[in-house]
């Protein structure tokens, strides 16, 4: 992106930055001052009180970099400076790609470390890697405890297009995506699992949970999900 500059009454140079908060949704706004102090950034996007915000300039690099509120930030090269406010009083952890990465609140989701990693968030996945715990793919909208003990270390990966989850333990290949139950039905059917259309459809979550898939209802497939067909006694 260019940087627009220009000149006050005073003759001060000005400039635009981009700003977001926690959401990575970048707005420009104009700043009088090409070295201005991080207080100066926290007020030009229109923030209030100033002290209880954090600032992560984010590198061309990828990389996040803290911004005190009393330290100055060289705007006068080419390109448009983007900085994430945050409110808050502590500062959280991470690491994406073995980069270590510091974060203003205690959560992140999937698409903003995707955006973080400049990744195109339809062709690559998210991984939570954990010591004595299977990988764990991080959906676009999940969203992540950062303030837990250990560091979090997330991976980018392209993302298979077709994927093989299972219905009652039996191996179905499928698009990555969404689908509605009947189409998972329709998928595990064709690919010889001995179920019916009729049947119940859920889907096992994390701790013991199951969700129930009705026909019409849309659930995103990811890789190695496990699902139950069974008969309605209903209709039985």
């Amino acid at each position: 992106m260019e940087k627009v500059m220009g000149a006050d009454q005073k003759g001060r140079q000005s400039a635009v930055i981009a700003v977001a908060g926690a959401d990575m949704q970048f707005r420009n706004v104009s700043i009088d001052d090409r070295t201005p102090t991080g207080s100066q950034i926290v007020s030009a996007a229109g923030l209030r009180p100033v002290d209880d915000y954090g600032i992560l300039e984010w590198l061309p690099s990828g990389d996040l970099e803290p911004v005190r509120l009393n330290e100055t930030v060289d705007l006068r090269n080419d390109g448009v400076e983007r900085f994430i406010i945050v409110a808050t009083d502590r500062a959280f952890f991470f690491e994406i790609d073995g980069e270590r990465q510091e974060w203003l609140t205690p959560f992140i989701n999937g698409i903003t470390i995707k955006r973080l990693a400049d990744k195109d968030p339809e062709h690559f996945i998210v991984i939570l890697e954990r010591e004595d715990e299977p990988d764990q793919e991080i959906d676009d909208d999940h969203m992540v405890d950062l303030s837990g003990n250990g560091l979090e270390k997330f991976r980018l990966k392209p993302a298979e297009k077709l994927v093989e989850v299972f219905v009652n333990d039996k191996p179905v290949h499928i698009t990555r995506g969404e689908h509605t139950g009947l189409e998972i039905k329709q998928a595990a059917i064709a690919q010889g699992v001995n179920i019916q259309l009729d049947f119940v459809l859920s889907l096992e979550k994390r701790r013991d949970e199951t969700q129930i898939i009705g026909d019409n209802d849309l659930v995103r497939v990811k890789k190695d999900q496990r699902y139950v067909a069974i008969a309605d006694d209903d209709n039985s």
